[in-house]
């Protein structure tokens, strides 16, 4: 943990004023499904990770999701959440944003008064549904001004490779050792191959899988092959595999997502047995020139289990100068039932994990 501090609530100053739409959207109801999409193509730059089709691909059961959306002229917030029953308590539910970067998107720079009429009205719905508490793992980029009225975490260092720059610059700014490896890699007889539809899946999966075990990854970074089949029908548009091969064989591998001016990194792994051919660092290199080419804005590499742990080191060495912070955002809606929950669980609501009550004991 690196910061934590609270937010200045522009929910507590509300004011009542006139906006031009304020909706509330089912992802499983066809039609609102059909007009958020179409809202997320045309005024959040096709943003992937806000769009319903996204949102389904972690509903489970006992699970829905939602969006709430306020616009007003030329300025729009947007805030897709995950609604979910609490096992041991159904009658309350709480909400938490799907894997990767969430929370509400802010196009334009709304008034004060209009952030919060959004989080009044949002509270609303979520105070008439029992919610009890909320988590928001916020986006990187689009979320600066959406004044959210919780507690905000500084939880993870992120790097993110900006592409507006010529390549000769952006090689300068690599790391030395990432211009050997490179320089190593290219003598190696690497192949780089885009893959849009997903056509190399199963050997996508074994590298991942292997990936997977060496690096004892924890559950939340599993995801099962329907996931990814369901990911490549619902979001065509969103996503692309990339791949080296040598001698014929697939040995690195990584599954990327986008948005209009965004890729981000996702899920891949490599062979043990070729990492002294560098295909790592081939990998991401073919992959910056690929989003170069298709004139992307950046490419969100992520960050690492730790922060400074190897994994994050490693995507630093290629954006020296792109750490970004992500942050976490928490509420407790109802802190009477928030504690009922915590004693039914019997642990201390005073917990500094958010929700308590979700604690495996």
């Amino acid at each position: 943990m690196l910061h934590r501090s609270r937010c200045n609530s522009y929910a507590t100053t509300w004011r009542r004023c006139s906006v031009e739409k304020f909706e509330i959207y089912n992802s499983k109801n066809e039609k609102e499904y059909k007009e958020w999409t179409r809202i997320v193509e045309t005024d959040f730059e096709d943003e992937l990770m806000l769009k319903p089709a996204y949102l389904n691909l972690f509903c489970r059961e006992n699970q829905e999701g939602y969006c709430v959306y306020l616009k007003d002229n030329e300025h729009a917030v947007l805030y897709p959440f995950l609604l979910r029953e609490i096992p041991f308590a159904p009658e309350f539910k709480d909400i938490i944003t799907a894997y990767g970067y969430g929370g509400p998107f802010v196009k334009g720079k709304l008034e004060l008064e209009k952030i919060s009429t959004f989080w009044n009205k949002t509270d609303e719905w979520l105070m008439k549904n029992k919610v009890v508490s909320e988590v928001v793992k916020f986006s990187l980029f689009g979320t600066e001004h959406c004044g959210y009225p919780g507690m905000i975490e500084e939880a993870m260092k992120n790097i993110v490779r900006e592409l507006n720059m010529p390549m000769e610059d952006m090689w300068m700014e690599f790391e030395h050792k990432v211009r050997k490896n490179l320089k190593k890699a290219q003598k190696n007889d690497l192949e780089f191959r885009v893959d849009p539809k997903g056509e190399y899946l199963e050997q996508f999966l074994e590298i991942y899988y292997s990936t997977m075990e060496r690096r004892e990854a924890g559950e939340a970074y599993y995801f099962e092959p329907d996931f990814f089949r369901n990911l490549q029908k619902n979001l065509p548009e969103n996503f692309c595999y990339f791949h080296i091969f040598m001698n014929g064989r697939m040995i690195s591998t990584e599954l990327a997502l986008m948005s209009q001016s965004t890729m981000y990194s996702y899920l891949g792994g490599t062979i043990r047995e070729y990492f002294e051919y560098r295909p790592n660092d081939f990998l991401k290199y073919q992959m910056i020139l690929w989003a170069k080419e298709k004139n992307l804005k950046r490419f969100v590499l992520g960050g690492g289990y730790q922060n400074e742990d190897g994994i994050y080191k490693y995507k630093r060495s290629f954006a020296p100068n792109g750490e970004k912070i992500f942050k976490v955002g928490t509420r407790i809606l109802n802190q009477e039932a928030y504690e009922q929950l915590c004693q039914m669980k019997g642990i201390d609501a005073k917990h500094p994990f958010v929700p308590a009550y979700r604690i495996e004991l």
